[in-house]
């Protein structure tokens, strides 16, 4: 009876110790520098494959099991000049959440300061990322797809420009000109009830944005729900100055 106890003990304080010192070990495992250089090692290769280009990214922190950001993005198009940074890309999620039900669930995402810059040599030239758009489009051979449910609690873009050129259409001071476009001051903030593979739901509470020539969208709100079968607009709310 007694051996049977010792070996019963054993196994429980075994199992207890490795409750423990699992999560612990992959904790400071994924908090330490090496570890976080390695992710962004594999991540910057995965994104360059991914989008036919090449993409940089800076420093990654990792707080394990509810938060990660990466700082200083950048992507080149086509011709090997900036098309986007972004200072900061962060996210906040529930991995407990995730054990328990098999959702996912992000309270927070934050893309700070991103600004992307697009161009044509002419008005039938190529875009400047036409060969990332192409790469997004995939011929690779068809996956079985996965299953994916999530939600996003709140997503914020703050200190958005966007600028458009057709480089041989001389500038047009102070006219609003759809040729040169330089869009400054981009705002969003949303919620995303649902991202699956049965439908998306997006609810904006705030889109804001100002066009350097003078257009200014104070406000827009909306919501929207997309199916397989369709989709549709519930409301649309727009504020102009």
């Amino acid at each position: 009876m007694t051996k049977t106890w010792k070996i019963c003990r054993a196994i429980v304080f075994t199992l207890a110790f490795m409750l423990v010192a699992v999560p612990v070990s992959l904790y400071i495992i994924l908090s330490t520098q090496w570890a976080q250089n390695d992710i962004r090692r594999v991540a910057v290769n995965e994104l360059t494959a991914l989008l036919g280009t090449e993409v940089s990214l800076g420093r990654i922190e990792i707080h394990p099991f509810h938060s990660l950001s990466i700082h200083d993005v950048t992507a080149f198009d086509d011709f090997g000049k900036t098309a986007l940074t972004v200072d900061e890309i962060s996210v906040e999620f529930e991995l407990l959440y995730l054990l328990r039900t098999g959702k996912l669930v992000v309270n927070f995402a934050l893309i700070d300061a991103p600004s992307l810059s697009l161009y044509k040599e002419s008005s039938d030239a190529p875009l400047n990322i036409s060969h990332i758009l192409q790469a997004l489009k995939s011929d690779r051979p068809t996956k079985p797809q996965s299953n994916y449910d999530l939600m996003v609690s709140t997503v914020i873009i703050r200190n958005g420009h966007m600028s458009f050129d057709v480089l041989d259409s001389p500038r047009k001071d102070s006219i609003f000109d759809t040729r040169h476009l330089d869009v400054n001051e981009i705002f969003l903030n949303a919620f995303i009830p649902r991202i699956s593979n049965e439908e998306y739901k997006v609810v904006i509470d705030r889109f804001s944005l100002k066009e350097i020539n003078g257009f200014e969208l104070s406000d827009l709100k909306a919501a929207a729900h997309i199916t397989p079968n369709g989709s549709g607009l519930e409301y649309l709310s727009l504020i102009f100055p």
